[in-house]
């Protein structure tokens, strides 16, 4: 879900001529200028309402880094926490995989559109 989505909010973007999702380093492969490098370090469903410890949503915490391919000269990294919108209790996960199912899903869909967004628009690093 979430390299889907990565993929598809760039190609559509239309400032992106061709992007290739592989499930590992492509090395130093001619073929690319740059790899983007996502890790999922965490994922699941965790409190969502400070004050209401009832209240779950999923979420996934991950780190972006893109390199060149020639030498694996970092140019860009980024970190980042991404929470649903679910608002359900323990319960309600538990007893409705469906429910867990979809609201993950969503999670790492949302995350590989920010992705995408951050990585098109990037911040600026201060001097």
């Amino acid at each position: 879900m979430f390299a889907d989505a990565f993929a598809r909010a760039l190609q559509d973007s239309g400032r992106v001529a061709d992007v290739i999702v592989l499930d590992k380093d492509p090395g130093s492969d001619a073929r690319f200028d740059a790899v983007a490098e996502f890790r999922i370090e965490e994922w699941g469903i965790r409190r969502a309402v400070a004050d209401d410890n009832s209240r779950l949503a999923g979420f996934l915490k991950l780190k972006a880094r893109v390199a060149k391919t020639t030498n694996d000269d970092p140019l860009w990294r980024e970190w980042d926490t991404v929470l649903g919108q679910g608002r359900y209790d323990l319960a309600t996960y538990r007893d409705d995989g469906e429910t867990l199912r979809k609201e993950l899903r969503e999670v790492a869909t949302d995350a590989g559109q920010r992705m995408a967004t951050r990585l098109l628009y990037p911040k600026e690093t201060p001097k």
